[in-house]
């Protein structure tokens, strides 16, 4: 809650519950090869913390990096 503010509720059919045994260990998986993947840009993984670095002095570059 926001301000007084609610969101409504909607039911998920799919994910993992929050909380689970389950859910970091999935986490990890799906996440722990993303710096093999990114050709242009060094990538810090910490926990569930995801930082990209790119420097460039070309705009057009960086955009196309990230």
């Amino acid at each position: 809650m926001c301000n007084s503010a609610q969101s409504d509720k909607n039911t998920l059919l799919t994910g993992v519950p929050q909380g689970s045994i389950l859910g970091p260990l999935l986490f990890t998986i799906y996440i722990n090869d993303l710096p093999e993947h990114l050709k242009h840009c060094d990538v810090t993984l910490f926990a569930d913390d995801t930082v990209l670095y790119v420097s460039s002095k070309s705009i057009h570059f960086l955009q196309s990096a990230l």
